[in-house]
């Protein structure tokens, strides 16, 4: 019986080997041992693919939420064009506001003296920090990309809000940060990595507005223009001091205004000025120069004289009085001069007069 069994078992063998079977279990084996070769750390592949399992289903998530993601960003787009839209508004209603006051300031000030404008984005000096700010690049560098001026020119983004239209500028200028093209290859990286990913940074960019800038030019007696921020101490004061006589109609008091000014900017701004306005407010000058009450036809003149720890008033009265004008001769700078041209001009004018009759 035993030895049947024996017989029987090759015979038994070769018949399950020869089934479909095996011939599969055969097949996944080496396929088995192929892949045991092909990644032999089993710990590793496994680890790798979990994380790729992880990996997909991280991916499954973003594309089932990609349509809620693109809502929002719609919807982020939306509130920031609106808010753009409002403070741009907002920008062009006060720069409205201020044009009025400029143009009664203008109608008040004598316009071949002085002259004011507003220029809308204007403050390039404001204009570029605030930009380096939102760049986050302080120190000065990239000037060339920022801005630069030169003799023959400025330079830079915000050469753009030098153009005919600063509106249209400032709008460029946004493109051209937001496109990431032009500029130095380092600022360039730089910006990237501000974009990418940072939606708060580029509302940021959309809702920067350079500040107005106030443009005051006065006429010097030579003849030219003169830009008062560019100009000397006395010239910024005179132009001031003539857009304050200008303002309104309420009484002004002004000490010594002669300090900061010389001669020929007191002859020409301040003394016109005054001898324009007094005729609707009431002006109270401290002076020690002539032609001041001389020349701006002072209608009533006080001599103060310090004396024992008090001030005190010597007399009073208008140029017609003869005291008055000594003490204008004895006590002002250059009263005798003012007093002579003054009448000189006054004879010339009798004179031409009465030759007219």
């Amino acid at each position: 019986m035993t030895g049947v069994q024996t017989c029987a078992l090759p015979i038994w063998q070769a018949s399950w080997q020869s089934t479909i079977w095996y011939q599969n279990a055969s097949k996944t084996k080496q396929a088995y041992e192929q892949l045991k070769k092909t990644f032999p750390d089993n710990a590793a592949f496994l680890e790798k693919l979990e994380n790729l399992k992880r990996q997909k289903l991280r991916l499954e998530c973003t594309i089932e939420d990609e349509p809620k993601r693109i809502q929002q960003k719609a919807k982020d787009e939306t509130e920031l064009m609106n808010a753009h839209k409002l403070l741009l508004g907002h920008i062009k209603k006060r720069r409205a506001e201020r044009t009025g006051v400029i143009e009664k300031w203008q109608q008040g000030a004598d316009q071949t003296k002085i002259k004011i404008d507003l220029l809308p984005f204007g403050n390039l000096a404001n204009a570029e920090s605030s930009l380096r700010s939102l760049l986050r690049k302080t120190s000065g560098e990239f000037a060339a990309d920022i801005y630069m001026e030169s003799a023959t020119g400025a330079s830079g983004l915000l050469a753009e809000l030098t153009r005919e239209n600063p509106e249209l500028g400032l709008v460029k200028i946004k493109e051209r940060i937001k496109s990431k093209k032009g500029f130095d290859k380092r600022l360039t990286k730089h910006i990237e990595v501000l974009i990418e990913g940072n939606a708060e940074w580029e509302a940021e960019v959309e809702l920067w507005f350079p500040e107005d800038r106030l443009n005051l030019t006065l006429l010097n007696p030579s003849g030219s223009r003169l830009n008062v921020e560019t100009g000397s101490a006395g010239q910024r004061n005179a132009a001031l001091l003539t857009l304050l006589l200008a303002l309104d109609d309420r009484p002004i008091i002004i000490d010594q205004p002669e300090d900061d000014l010389d001669t020929k900017l007191i002859s020409s701004l301040i003394v016109t000025g005054i001898r324009r306005i007094k005729r609707k407010q009431q002006i109270i000058v401290v002076t020690h120069n002539a032609n001041i009450p001389v020349n701006g036809a002072a209608e009533h003149i006080v001599e103060l004289r310090y004396r024992t720890g008090q001030i005190w008033v010597e007399t009073q009265g208008a140029l017609q009085n003869t005291e008055i004008r000594s003490a204008v001769c004895e006590v002002l700078e250059g009263g005798k001069d003012a007093l002579a041209n003054r009448y000189y001009k006054i004879y010339k004018a009798l004179e031409y007069n009465q030759s007219q009759t």
